[in-house]
């Protein structure tokens, strides 16, 4: 565990104390997170406070002023209250560039999860019952940085990924449990349990995954950079191109990207580069 440490929050940002994790985490100053049932995130939503940020509890039915704010929207198992209009407005607000947070494993929440998930690569199903397990699979990644284990408590659900969306976090059937991926210039992060709420910070290191999860979600746009971002490319031919990273807001560590080349060749049409 890490106990009575100080995060360390970035250069030229103002110091400010999260007792309980020592890591380098973004100065979250003027950035507003949008909570759909704060009272569970009350430690989350404490941490991001004292890191700068504006908590905002949503409530339903949501609005598109209500998202104009937010630079990221936490939302659990609420989803299934939730209608097909509000999901529409959710997802294109996430595609101007901002960031969700998905946390959900019951079975009546499924087809409005994975309704608000098309075109992300991930779909959640549920198991139809509930586990406990320390998960202890983990993909090194920005967000799981010097995260050991993570504590799932009464979680319902596993992901299936397809396309560019990626693994982070493995369950102990070695189906994934928590993985991210885009919509547009959004990015989306889905677990199969609320591994953000105050429950999961028991043992483990899930409080350390979610905040680090609230960095990566409110940096919005791509750290990777496409020069030619597009083309046109004759038959028989070929183009170079040059992909960059902008990492001055990264911490020291080995991070996982992905690559995608969109055509209109009916054979390759989405070419992923891990």
């Amino acid at each position: 565990g890490r106990e009575n440490s100080a995060v360390r929050i970035g250069e030229n940002s103002v110091p400010r104390i999260v007792r309980g994790l020592t890591a380098t985490l973004t100065d979250l100053s003027g950035k507003h997170i949008g909570f759909t049932n704060s009272s569970t995130y009350a430690v989350l939503a404490g941490d991001l406070q004292l890191r700068g940020a504006t908590v905002v509890s949503i409530f339903s039915p949501i609005t598109s002023a209500a998202l104009q704010s937010l630079n990221v929207l936490v939302i659990d198992d609420f989803i299934s209250y939730v209608s097909t209009s509000e999901i529409d407005l959710i997802r294109s607000w996430l595609q101007t560039g901002k960031g969700l947070l998905l946390q959900g494993d019951d079975f009546q929440s499924m087809p409005m999860i994975n309704s608000l998930l098309t075109g992300t690569g991930i779909s959640d199903v549920s198991y139809g019952t509930y586990f406990d397990a320390v998960l202890r699979n983990i993909v090194p990644h920005v967000i799981t940085a010097d995260v050991d284990s993570v504590y799932a408590a009464a979680y319902g659900g596993h992901l299936t990924l397809s396309g560019g969306a990626q693994p982070l976090v493995y369950d102990t059937a070695s189906h994934v449990h928590i993985g991210i991926s885009r919509l547009g210039s959004g990015r989306v992060l889905v677990a199969g349990n609320e591994v953000c709420g105050d429950f999961s910070f028991a043992i483990g290191d899930a409080r350390l995954l979610s905040n680090q999860a609230i960095d990566w979600l409110v940096t919005g746009k791509n750290l990777l950079a496409a020069d030619p971002g597009s083309g046109t490319v004759a038959p028989n031919d070929s183009q170079h191109g040059t992909v960059k990273i902008d990492a001055k807001n990264l911490p020291p560590g080995n991070f996982r990207y992905t690559v995608e080349i969109a055509s209109n060749d009916p054979q390759n049409s989405l070419k992923v580069i891990p």
